[in-house]
């Protein structure tokens, strides 16, 4: 660490002055500022000693002896990375000949509700609330085909999901891009669409 000078920084409401310490890290270009008091002055001091080490008895040259590892983001753990894109397509929505159907939790019980009273009465009908916010009416019969749609689709979801964690056992996945392509497959095209 190389002081390069203290600058003032801006009148404080007691009427003091901030002070910071100008300084540049030994191979870096970039100058940074701290506050200066003692403690910051001691502190540069320790960890100069730390990272340079004392100096050698017979050349009085500091070698480097003590140096913090560059940082190195984690491993990505796969299988929790495969269950979270599983979780993102399974509640991302469908598209089902025109009707754009959310696939969260709450959407996912609603639609199963309303398919049990359309299994039970032909002309049965409800407001649905579309993702959008506007309604429509469903019949019982649009009801069941969104039903069928969104089932497919929670199926579609957790087969990839298997497949994908069965090729990482096996080594044939091995980086996130791979997940990500096995979840971009459309399994069940005719009934419906992933939302995007």
């Amino acid at each position: 660490m190389n002081v390069i000078g203290y600058t003032e920084s801006i009148a404080q409401p007691d009427g003091s002055i901030l002070r910071s310490i100008r300084v540049t890290l030994d191979g870096d270009q970039n100058e940074s500022s701290v506050p200066d008091d003692m403690g910051n002055r001691h502190r540069f001091q320790i960890w100069d000693e730390w990272e340079m080490g004392l100096p050698d008895p017979e050349t009085g040259e500091r070698v480097r002896i003590n140096t913090i590892p560059p940082y190195a983001p984690p491993a990505i753990d796969l299988s929790v990375y495969t269950a979270t894109k599983r979780w993102e397509r399974e509640v991302g929505g469908i598209v089902v000949g025109g009707l754009d159907v959310a696939t969260d939790d709450r959407s996912k019980i609603m639609i199963s509700g309303a398919r049990i009273k359309a299994d039970k009465d032909p002309d049965f009908t409800a407001q649905w609330k579309c993702p959008d916010g506007g309604f429509m009416t469903l019949d019982a019969s649009t009801i069941i085909l969104a039903s069928d749609a969104v089932l497919d689709h929670v199926n579609d979801c957790f087969s990839i999901e298997a497949a994908v964690l069965a090729d990482i056992a096996d080594g044939a996945i091995t980086m996130p891009q791979e997940v990500d392509a096995a979840f971009a497959v459309q399994l069940s095209p005719q009934r419906f669409q992933t939302r995007a």
